[in-house]
């Protein structure tokens, strides 16, 4: 029974380094403590596979093991405080970029309303004009359509090329600005 839990133990040891492993390549750099971790593992998947299957570890081997564990569980402890500081700037760097997208998304919404609503209530009210009252002279129905066509270019113009119109729209910028802010730190 002992022999089979030292086998699940070392197996799930092993997957675990595994896993650290293949996230080794993405976040080396930054998280250089994960190469300690990953090593722990395998050390102790090693010296439990050892157990299971050979039986009684020598004392080398078990000292060997012992140091190894020591010494990859001091890089550990002294490695933490920058693992949560690398963890609290992607954390950080995560809200930023939060809150840059609802700016983003409240000015773009101002922006849509300022120039979508003027061209349709132009539209809108051309239109119901023209149909309410059939006996508007030849210059006004011809004024009720240049105000037809001007809202359509505008519109046209929001849909297709949606660079400021105006001075109210110069502090309105409905897209994020997101500068990279990474130092070796990749966004989870």
């Amino acid at each position: 029974m002992a022999d089979v839990l030292s086998v699940t133990l070392a197996s799930l040891e092993a997957v675990l380094a595994l896993v650290v492993l293949r996230h080794l390549a993405r976040f080396g750099r930054a998280f250089p403590w994960l190469a300690a971790l990953m090593a722990f593992f395998l050390v102790r998947a090693a010296d439990r596979y050892y157990v299971a299957f050979m039986g009684d570890e020598p004392l080398a081997f078990s000292l060997l093991v012992d140091s190894l564990a020591v010494l990859l569980l001091s890089l550990l402890i002294f490695g933490i405080r920058r693992m949560v500081r690398g963890l609290l700037a992607v954390e950080n760097e995560a809200a930023m970029k939060e809150a840059e997208y609802e700016r983003a998304l409240v000015d773009y919404r101002r922006l849509m309303r300022h120039r979508i609503a003027n061209p349709l209530t132009a539209l809108r009210g051309s239109i119901q004009s023209l149909k309410d009252l059939p006996d508007l002279s030849r210059e006004e129905r011809a004024v009720l359509v240049d105000s037809v066509q001007e809202a359509v270019e505008r519109l046209e113009h929001v849909a297709l090329n949606p660079s400021p119109l105006g001075k109210e729209e110069a502090s309105l910028e409905g897209r994020p600005r997101l500068e990279s802010r990474r130092r070796g730190v990749s966004a989870v």
